[in-house]
């Protein structure tokens, strides 16, 4: 069902701001490849990982695409495969964890009906894969844990070293590998069971061999002075600015609680409170007897770590966060993990109740719920990225928006289809407003002109990013906007000083070329 969907939509959405980045990355990194080009040299594109650009920019050639909209689409289904891979081993998972596939599937479908990461999952080739080979790197982890092989090794050394390809957070998958296996080592040593020293290192030091030489193979920056190259995408990862617009205030010194607040106020309210209600059971159980649990209980130790180790990281370094969260959107997947362990305490309890009818009940307000949440996905659609739980008076003027752009697409159709004109010159306020022309039709791009400056400008799009999401223009001259859960994430001004002008047969633009510009 997931896959049908995602076939049926996956066409909707606009262009997010960093997929120009991204496609010219995978370019460059295939033109290495394949032509022995030079690395990029920009920032930008050098340190971050080019595993999912390279898959993108190679189908794209084997399958001769040239349009740009057809280009876009490739490269948005794509993307949204990673996810749906992703929730099927997250099903894997939490069924694996907790030895029962209904609630393996009630997690795949929380992360489904997860609002901002669905609407993620079309058009951002970096967090997304990141969270999904996090979640199969995590159910490797939990195979190999479980039985010791070289295969097992292997596999695990190879989801961790795409993930660390894709995103650089992904280190700290190795050291959660070697914590959690020597922890099992020494409860098979308390339980009375005769290891091979010898024989157990081999595990732990094929994986680390493997994983370090597979990191290597799949990113061409480090085919030449690896240590070096991989310190300086790592220190590049950690020394980004800190900054966005949080509370009512555009900030770019760190927030210590910027990550709590922002995975309150977008994930659903009811996942919330099953997180809480499973994280106040574990740190019971911890606190109780922290030993023998973290012995006899350690995915649940491990999923812990998972979620908490970085927000702590990114508190005490004060690393570089911005656009609300999505840089750690792979320890959400934790969060729901957690978020499963309430809900199964809170159905055994009702179970065991006396009142009949409270597991019923239970079943329904969740079903509720969930219900609500997928109306708004489809109600919102395709701006189902700008989810807030909380009431939108709140949200509005005090949070991100629409910081992708998403919303461009949808105002660019609306001015094509009630404006006549052969020729409309208009202007976008940031920058995927001008990329976006890139996944509209040929007739559409014909008919657009994008200028410079506001004076020649027959339609101004303000989608608020460049302002603090401040609405600075006159909302007198305000003729249409875009919303997402009644948020305005977008408003098409019409500019009272135009005046009309021949721009001749002569198309604005080519129909079909992959167009950049620099705003």
């Amino acid at each position: 069902m997931l896959l049908l969907i995602g076939i049926g939509i996956f066409r909707d959405y606009g262009v997010s701001w960093d997929e120009k980045t991204q496609y010219k990355l995978g370019v460059e990194a295939v033109e290495t490849l394949w032509h022995g080009k030079p690395w990029p040299e920009d920032p930008g594109r050098r340190f971050h990982g080019p595993v999912i650009e390279i898959v993108m920019t190679v189908v794209e050639r084997l399958m001769h695409l040239k349009a740009a909209r057809a280009i876009y689409f490739e490269r948005h289904f794509i993307n949204f495969l990673t996810f749906f891979a992703g929730v099927g081993f997250f099903y894997l998972l939490a069924s694996k964890h907790f030895r029962n596939w209904r609630i393996g599937l009630l997690g795949a479908l929380f992360l489904v009906l997860s609002p901002r990461i669905f609407g993620h999952a079309f058009v951002n080739s970096r967090d997304i894969p990141a969270m999904s080979l996090f979640i199969v790197a995590m159910f490797t982890l939990v195979r190999f844990r479980e039985k010791r092989s070289l295969a097992r090794a292997a596999v695990h050394a190879l989801a961790c070293a795409l993930l660390i390809d894709v995103r650089m957070t992904g280190i700290l998958l190795p050291p959660l590998t070697l914590g959690i296996l020597l922890l099992d080592d020494w409860r098979r040593v308390r339980d009375g069971e005769k290891l091979s020293k010898l024989r157990e290192a081999s595990w732990i030091c094929g994986y680390l061999v493997a994983c370090m030489a597979l990191v290597v193979l799949f990113w061409p920056l480090l085919w030449q002075h690896p240590v070096q190259n991989f310190l300086a995408a790592f220190q590049n990862m950690s020394t980004k600015g800190f900054g966005g617009y949080f509370m009512g205030e555009a900030t770019a010194t760190p927030v210590p609680y910027w990550l709590p607040v922002w995975i309150v106020i977008s994930t659903p309210f009811l996942y919330t409170t099953f997180f809480l209600t499973g994280l106040g059971v574990l740190c019971l159980a911890f606190f109780r007897h922290p030993i023998r649990t973290a012995l006899s209980r350690p995915d649940d130790l491990l999923f812990l770590l998972w979620f908490f180790v970085p927000i702590a990281a990114v508190i005490v370094l004060g690393a570089g966060i911005f656009d609300e969260w999505r840089h750690v959107y792979f320890i959400y997947p934790a969060f729901l993990l957690i978020a499963l362990t309430g809900v199964k305490f809170l159905s055994d309890r009702a179970a065991k109740a006396s009142l009949s009818w409270l597991q019923p009940a239970f079943v329904m307000v969740v079903s509720g719920s969930m219900i609500l949440t997928a109306g708004w996905m489809f109600l919102n659609h395709p701006l189902q990225y700008v989810y807030f739980s909380i009431p939108s008076r709140l949200a509005d003027g005090n949070f991100e928006l629409d910081y992708w752009g998403l919303s461009y697409r949808q105002a660019y159709e609306l001015i094509l289809a009630s404006d006549s004109d052969a020729v409309i010159p208009m202007i976008p306020s940031s920058s995927p407003g001008w990329s976006t022309v890139n996944i509209l039709t040929p007739e559409q791009r014909r008919r657009i002109l994008l200028v410079r400056d506001q004076k020649y400008a027959k339609y101004i799009l303000d989608n608020f990013n460049d302002a603090s999401y401040e609405k600075i223009l006159d909302p007198e001259d305000k003729l249409a906007s875009i919303s997402a859960g009644n948020i305005e994430v977008l408003a098409i001004y019409g500019n009272v000083e135009w005046e009309p002008h021949d721009y001749g047969e002569k198309s604005p633009m080519p129909d079909t070329a992959m167009l950049f510009f620099e705003k």
